[in-house]
Formats: C-alpha cells, sequence, structure tokens
C-alpha cells in the first residue's frame, strides 16, 4: 500500500513539474516582459542624448522633463539612476514609466505607455492541461482505488456475518496432561 501511494505522489510531482515547464514555453507571462521594458528604456536613453531623438519620443510616447527631487524611487532604482541607467517602474493602472537620466538633476518620464495584452490571455489551455495530464488520472486511480476499498469491506462484512460452524466433537486441545485421580 505504501508503494502505491508513493508512486502516486511521485507521479504528481513529476506531472506538474513537466506541465509548468510546458505552460511557461507555451504561455508567457508578463514578467518575461521585463527584459523587453529594460531594451526599451535603453533605447530611449541613447534617443534622449539628441534634441531630434526626443521629438521622435515625444511623437511616439507621453513625455515630460523632471527634476529628480520630484519623484521618490526604490534605492536600487535610484542607484541605477545615479550610474546613469533608463529605470522602469509600473504605476497604479499597471502602466509603464521610464525615467532617463539626462544630466544630474533632470530626468525624462516616458510614458505611461500600456502594454499590449497577450492575445488569450484569459485562455484556459493552461488549466485544462493540468486538468487533463495530472487530475484525470490522479482521478482514475482515485476511483479505482475507492472501488477496491468497497470490495474489501463488502468482504469483510461476509466474512464477520458467516456464523462459525463448530462441531460438538471439537474438544479445545490441551496443553497440560490431565490430572491423576485422587485416591
Amino acid at each position: 500500500m505504501g508503494k502505491l501511494f508513493v508512486s502516486l505522489y511521485l507521479y504528481i510531482i513529476v506531472s506538474l513539474v513537466i506541465v509548468t515547464g510546458a505552460i511557461e514555453r507555451l504561455w508567457p507571462t508578463e514578467e518575461q516582459s521585463t527584459p523587453l521594458a529594460m531594451e526599451l528604456g535603453n533605447n530611449f536613453k541613447a534617443l534622449a542624448q539628441s534634441d531630434l531623438g526626443r521629438q521622435y519620443i515625444n511623437s511616439q510616447y507621453p513625455m515630460r522633463l523632471l527634476q529628480r527631487s520630484d519623484i521618490s524611487l526604490p534605492n536600487e532604482l535610484e542607484q541605477r539612476l545615479e550610474q546613469a541607467q533608463a529605470v522602469h517602474v509600473f504605476n497604479a493602472e499597471e502602466h509603464l514609466l521610464w525615467y532617463v537620466p539626462l544630466d544630474g538633476q533632470e530626468l525624462l518620464q516616458i510614458g505611461p505607455v500600456e502594454l499590449p495584452k497577450a492575445p488569450g490571455e484569459n485562455f484556459v489551455g493552461p488549466y485544462l492541461l493540468v486538468l487533463l495530464v495530472v487530475g484525470a488520472p490522479v482521478g482514475l486511480w482515485s476511483l479505482m482505488l475507492w472501488r477496491d476499498f468497497n470490495k474489501l469491506v463488502k468482504l469483510v462484512l461476509r466474512w464477520m456475518a458467516a456464523p462459525i460452524l463448530m462441531s460438538a466433537e471439537w474438544v479445545a486441545p490441551s496443553y497440560y496432561p490431565s490430572p491423576m485421580p485422587c485416591r
């Protein structure tokens, strides 16, 4: 019985690992868009170095000039700005904002930019895949185990209800010699 449960748990663990790997490949998540946002930030930084580049950015995205003291960012992002790197953050509406350092105290804010949602974001494919690969075999295993336990219970109940037939000639075995008659 222990082997049965161990094999079930191993199947569940291995199939979940395989299915989650397949889901990450087939349906990428929003976290995987971060390298794209970083690359866009680097492109904005290169374009912001010239007036023509800033005009191009302004024609494509909302843009405004800020002082560093106008915004408050986490320490890690502040350090990246001090190293003259562009940083991106998400606002409350989950739109991207880029901050591109121009000189010592000026920042160029680009955005907010709404990232397009991936087609089929509400797609139920990953859930169906998990249900088919993990849920169906576990459900079938449970159904078969439940059936076997029911058979076992019926067998035990039938065995317990059967009368024990004892013949009158049956005598309990004696392990002790009979006592000698007294005179």
